[in-house]
């Protein structure tokens, strides 16, 4: 159960007028994501993520609460050990979306917000439907 914990994955954000990914550090005051470069050297920054915690799902609630334009930025996520490599073949996987083996590799990294808002919501007690 602790290896999970060893191995977080980072966020990264493009957004939809740039093929340039970047690693997501948090949130800026106007909800947009607050971002660094994918590079080892940045770990400290990452926004780091895994199936244990609650940061994936208060970070995408509050995105979506805070910023104007949600559908302006894509989301994926990488392994922490292999961040610059997975980011190196995203970045050219978006040079050619639409061939067979880079749409396989952009969704098979790719993170809908909206699943993750919906995943938090339904984990909340349903008290409140049996008034």
């Amino acid at each position: 159960m602790d290896e999970k914990l060893k191995d977080p994955d980072v966020l990264l954000v493009k957004e939809k007028n740039s093929n340039e990914l970047k690693a997501v550090s948090g949130l800026n005051a106007d909800g947009t994501p607050k971002t660094t470069l994918p590079k080892a050297e940045n770990n400290p920054d990452f926004l780091k993520i895994n199936k244990h915690s609650n940061v994936l799902e208060n970070f995408f609630t509050n995105f979506m609460r805070q910023t104007k334009e949600p559908t302006r930025f894509e989301f994926f996520k990488a392994p922490l050990e292999k961040v610059e490599e997975v980011a190196r073949k995203l970045q050219e996987a978006f040079t050619n979306p639409d061939k067979p083996e880079n749409k396989d590799m952009l969704d098979m990294h790719r993170v809908e917000p909206k699943e993750h808002i919906q995943e938090q919501a339904q984990e909340q007690p349903q008290s409140q439907s049996s008034n």
